[in-house]
């Protein structure tokens, strides 16, 4: 279900090092761009206020990795994510009949992306 109300348009996730997150009740922008030089960033969806039907992340990281924690009816297109080392795991094991509340495509280059669901 998507709450109404004003959008935000972007938003930046960016870090030398260490580990970046966002979690609890925060509203999902139309964007979110990713930079990380050695280190993890991991927006957590689980709680968030999702009013866009697509949310596009532009990701570019190092060393590190970028984690998605979704919930049931967010559906993850990693198709376009170019992986020098490392892996892009998506995995989604809710069946066909939970209504889809949200898209992520993902886009950019990564060490390491994955989505966990709660």
């Amino acid at each position: 279900m998507r709450a109404p109300g004003p959008s935000l348009e972007a938003d930046r996730f960016q870090r030398p090092g260490g580990q970046q997150k966002r979690e609890g009740r925060w509203l999902v922008p139309q964007r979110i761009e990713v930079r990380v030089k050695s280190g993890h960033v991991k927006p957590d969806f689980t709680e968030a206020v999702i009013t866009q039907p697509l949310l596009r992340i532009d990701a570019k990281v190092g060393s590190g990795g970028l984690k998605l924690l979704t919930k049931p009816g967010i559906v993850v297109d990693a198709d376009d994510v170019a992986v020098r080392s490392g892996r892009v795991k998506v995995s989604a094991p809710w069946g066909p009949d939970v209504p889809v509340i949200g898209r992520v495509n993902q886009v950019g280059e990564s060490a390491r992306t994955s989505q966990e669901q709660r």
